[in-house]
Formats: C-alpha cells, sequence, structure tokens
C-alpha cells in the first residue's frame, strides 16, 4: 500500500484508491456448538442430512435451514423442523451411527465438483427428507384414485403442498391448496379483478358488514 492507493501484483506504480473492500467470503460455522461436533477431519460440515451433528452422542439437536439450495429455504426448514420434532417426541428414530456416517462420507465423496458442501438440489432434498419423515406421497396411487391430482403434481409446478397430502402432519386442506395455485399465481397478473375471481372479494364484505 501507498499513501493514496495500493500497489497491484506485478505494478510498480501505486494506483490511487479512496475505498478499499475486503471480499473475503464467509466462513461456515455455528458458533455455539465446538467444531468437533459438527465438523469433519476435512473441515467440512459433518450434519446428518443437514440436520443431526454427528458428533453428539444423542439426537438432542436439530440445526434447522443451515443449506443452500436451488430452491426456498422455508420449505425446506418447515420440512426439517417436522422431521425433527417426530426424532425428538420419538415416534421416530435416526439410523444407526455408522449408517449415517457412512451416508455422509459418500454425500462428501460425491460433492467433490461442488463449490460447497452444503448446496442441495430443492425438489431431490425435499423428497429425501419427506421420506425420511414419513411425508411423501406416492404419486402413482393418485393415478387411479385422483387422476386430476395426480395430473396436476406431475405438469404442475412443484408444490411443497404435496407433502402435506398424506402420512406426517397431513393437512386437509392441501388438495385445495394444490388446484387454487393457478389462480393464485394468474390473480396478481390481471390487469383488472373480476369480481368472481377477487381473493379479496370476502374480506370487502366482512369489512362492510363490521363499519354498518
Amino acid at each position: 500500500m501507498s499513501d493514496d492507493g495500493v500497489y497491484f501484483e506485478d505494478d510498480e506504480i501505486s494506483t490511487k484508491t479512496d475505498v478499499i473492500i475486503f471480499a473475503t467470503g464467509y466462513e461456515t460455522k455455528i458458533p455455539f456448538l465446538d467444531d468437533k461436533y459438527y465438523k469433519a477431519n476435512n473441515g467440512c460440515i459433518n450434519l446428518y442430512k443437514h440436520i443431526y451433528p454427528l458428533g453428539l452422542k444423542h439426537p438432542t439437536l436439530a440445526v434447522i435451514g443451515f443449506l443452500q439450495s436451488n430452491g426456498p429455504i422455508a420449505p425446506i426448514s418447515e420440512l426439517q423442523c417436522r422431521w425433527a420434532a417426530n426424532i425428538f417426541n420419538r415416534k421416530q428414530k435416526l439410523p444407526e451411527k455408522q449408517l449415517m456416517e457412512s451416508y455422509m462420507q459418500k454425500k462428501l465423496d460425491s460433492n467433490k465438483d461442488l463449490s460447497s458442501k452444503l448446496e442441495e438440489d430443492f425438489i431431490t432434498y425435499m423428497d429425501d427428507l419427506a421420506n425420511e419423515c414419513g411425508a411423501k406421497p406416492s404419486l402413482s396411487t393418485f393415478l387411479f384414485k385422483d387422476p386430476s391430482l395426480f395430473w396436476l403434481c406431475m405438469t404442475g409446478p412443484f408444490l411443497p403442498y404435496q407433502y402435506r397430502l398424506t402420512g406426517l402432519h397431513s393437512w386437509n386442506g392441501a388438495r385445495q391448496a394444490i388446484f387454487q395455485c393457478p389462480q393464485r399465481i394468474s390473480t396478481p397478473l390481471d390487469t383488472r379483478i373480476q369480481e368472481k375471481n377477487n381473493p379479496m372479494k370476502n374480506f370487502q364484505d366482512y369489512k362492510t358488514l363490521t363499519e354498518t
């Protein structure tokens, strides 16, 4: 550095600079947990399915949302919480530690080309989590029982509502939410809101009723 600038590599003349910003990235770390509980010898994060630290004797801690995805984190975190709740209340058990360690090693070996060991494909990871906690629907069964739902799940956008159709924490409104998705997408794009498609109609009727 000089009084009014910096010397770049192989430069003999100082480049005048007003501000220097060090973009050094960030450290992947869980501040409240000792590294030995969640980091492997090579420094990689050692969390089973990005949730459970393998260094702990008992599964009394679940790390939520500690990954990178090509999709939204909120649905992932919600499904992680559902699985963690099932483990905490002892409705499910994690695999034996040796099996989890073997899984993690295979995962690390297969992700060598990734820039971050925390990266996951959104749909693949959600399917994996749902399978673990018993919330993954068998879409093939809908082909004959509910063909309209099957068609929407197969050809429409990927919606986390499908993990509420059956199994763990199923929700009666999940099917309706899937069918209403196209309308929720198109309504904000209308140039004017039609009365029959106006999602605020019931609210406006209620507001008018309460004000009179």
